[in-house]
């Protein structure tokens, strides 16, 4: 058996999935492994939008026994501070979506970014830790820095949260208050 299979795909195979802002330049599979890689180029931030629906399509195809992983390059030079946004979004959820992990402790963030530095505030100094242990800030760094051409550090600190869980807490009571009274009604 082959240890990996290289695919370059003629652009038409994605464009009729609907993919218009996202070049998938190689595919290569690792049949021994179980795992897909996918080469892409975005021409803009649609593009990470469209991972999805690529991702979605090859699992119709190979099933969910392969994992996929996408190693993405961003084609503008010149990216707006909404673009940066979109990548700084797309980059934490692909991260989520890696790790249950990382999935817990960026359930509930903020992010600000200055002079190249870019400050996740998190809820917990524990997760913050944790997260710094496992080298989640130089995935983050690497990540984001190659997509927008320009050397971002990534730095975790403890935010307060507070004001959010309250109303988080609120809407959950509002919600079982709710189911209570229905079950009164029927059972009336």
């Amino acid at each position: 058996m082959k240890k990996l299979l290289r695919i370059k795909p003629k652009p038409e195979v994605f464009a009729g999935m609907g993919v218009v802002n996202t070049s998938v330049e190689e595919v290569v599979v690792f049949p021994v492994h179980k795992k897909i890689e996918l080469k892409c180029i975005f021409q803009s931030c649609e593009g990470f939008k469209e991972l999805e629906l690529i991702e979605n399509n090859l699992k119709k195809h190979f099933g969910t026994h392969f994992e996929f992983n996408f190693n993405l390059n961003f084609s503008k030079k010149d990216i707006s501070d909404e673009e940066t946004c979109v990548i700084i979004e797309s980059a934490v959820k692909e991260l989520k979506r890696e790790s249950a992990f990382a999935k817990a402790y960026f359930s509930l963030y903020e992010y600000e970014i200055h002079n190249n530095i870019l400050y996740f505030k998190l809820e917990s100094q524990l997760g913050i830790q944790k997260l710094q242990a496992n080298k989640f800030d130089e995935k983050l760094e690497i990540t984001i820095s190659k997509l927008i051409s320009k050397k971002i550090q990534v730095k975790f600190i403890n935010g307060d949260f507070s004001e959010e869980v309250k109303k988080v807490e609120e809407k959950s009571l509002a919600i079982q208050e709710e189911k209570l009274i229905k079950q009164e009604i029927l059972v009336k």
